[in-house]
């Protein structure tokens, strides 16, 4: 999704949008609300941890960004509330690696706290808390982030370094987010020329949507051509 949004190849979001579909269909069960890690033949095993939900969820994220399909966004919501049912810590914030149910083997669970070859989960879900909490207007996902972040903020001030994922989350809580909001046909040349003009940015602290989302529904188009607005807190200017 990220690849199709720096380089434009559509061959990009297609891969994306069939992994998408191959992880709802193969990988989640709706039933037993269970994200499992691996799958060959038919046969999926192995109960997710909190870094497959985490990593997971921001793929759905990026490739919304990239497609505007509020099916990705809905089953990251999906995956979303399962993650904090299984692994979020109530009282401290923070996310542990293991569900409670996970292994009756473990003899304690434990929160990951340091950004190695892969974030940890716990950065990477507070990122994800805080762009759903722009997506849907829903402040509950912006508590928990920074909950969060307060369970992990004498890492960050003792050894910035060993977090920069959750620097980056930081930096996206305590600067006004924007909202780029899309209003018009995202296929059309009019819609992609502006959406061009976002990817070509770096723009770490905002959210790409289109006006279809319930939280950005009064956000029109122009005599049918593309408009885009710049939000704030859910104040725009075309």
């Amino acid at each position: 999704a990220k690849g199709y949004q720096v380089f434009g190849e559509p061959e990009d979001l297609k891969r994306a949008q069939k992994a998408a579909l191959f992880l709802r269909q193969h990988l989640y069960d709706d039933k037993k609300k269970i994200l499992y890690r691996r799958w060959r033949e038919g046969e999926r095993q192995a109960f997710g941890i909190a870094d497959d939900y985490a990593v997971v969820i921001q793929g759905l994220l990026d490739l919304y960004e990239s497609d505007f399909d509020p099916e990705w966004i809905t089953f990251a919501e999906v995956l979303n509330r399962v993650m904090l049912e299984r692994f979020y810590d109530d009282v401290r914030g923070g996310f542990f690696m293991t569900a409670a149910d996970q292994d009756v083997h473990l003899l304690l669970r434990f929160k990951e706290d340091q950004d190695n070859v892969e974030p940890s989960a716990s950065s990477v879900a507070a990122m994800n808390l805080l762009r759903l909490a722009q997506f849907k207007n829903d402040e509950s996902y912006r508590t928990k982030a920074i909950k969060t972040l307060e369970c992990f903020g004498g890492t960050m001030h003792m050894s910035p370094r060993a977090l920069p994922s959750m620097l980056s989350a930081l930096d996206f809580a305590e600067t006004p987010t924007r909202q780029v909001v899309i209003a018009g046909e995202t296929a059309k040349k009019d819609a992609q020329a502006l959406l061009e003009v976002v990817y070509a940015r770096f723009l770490p602290v905002k959210v790409l949507a289109h006006a279809s989302l319930p939280a950005f529904s009064d956000k029109k188009s122009s005599g049918g051509c593309a408009v885009a607005y710049v939000c704030e807190n859910f104040v725009c200017k075309e």
